[in-house]
């Protein structure tokens, strides 16, 4: 009797921690079109580094504040989430919206301004021939690698941000689990 009940428990608990992925994937779409909104506004904008500082700070403030509505949003509706079930849902809507925002830069990079590209690969390629090592790079394989770094390495930019933001979130989405605070039903 008793592992039958432990099992059932079990089971309960587990069904309450799933993150709902479907919820998750939408909220990561929004996320995904704030920044993407940013990364448009700051490929666009060639008017100096203060005003790309401008638009970064824009930008991260913009996606905190939008990830802890999402995060705030899903524990109020949840009923109260624990830490880890906010950082577990946090980081479900940062791994769909990073998906969202590698595919916009293959396709940004690829296919809607590959000038864009170019002008990366001529810089690269000054920066090689003034360091002296640009004899020992073959040009060719580093311009069809450059769209995949690329792409790697903004989904790794996006999953870590998320990572640290959604952390820092998680801890005040959370409920306030007191121990031993529901009754068992014994005192009724």
């Amino acid at each position: 009797m008793f592992l039958y009940y432990f099992c059932i428990q079990n089971l309960i608990i587990t069904m309450e921690n799933k993150t709902n992925w479907a919820s998750a994937a939408q909220n990561g779409l929004i996320l995904s079109l704030v920044t993407i909104i940013f990364m448009l506004v700051s490929t666009f904008v060639k008017n100096g580094m203060l005003l790309n500082w401008i638009i970064t700070i824009a930008k991260i403030s913009s996606v905190i504040t939008v990830l802890f509505y999402i995060m705030k949003r899903d524990s109020v509706s949840a009923g109260g989430r624990t830490y880890g079930g906010s950082f577990r849902y946090g980081m479900a809507v940062c791994l769909c919206s990073s998906v969202v925002c590698t595919f916009f830069l293959a396709l940004l990079y690829l296919v809607i301004m590959p000038d864009t590209l170019d002008q990366m690969l001529q810089f690269l390629y000054g920066q090689l021939e003034n360091a002296g090592i640009g004899g020992l790079i073959d040009y060719d394989t580093m311009r069809k690698a450059l769209p995949a770094y690329l792409c790697i390495g903004g989904f790794l930019n996006c999953i870590i941000c998320g990572l640290l933001f959604t952390a820092i979130i998680a801890s005040f989405t959370k409920k306030n689990v007191l121990p031993f605070s529901e009754t068992d039903g014994q005192n009724d």
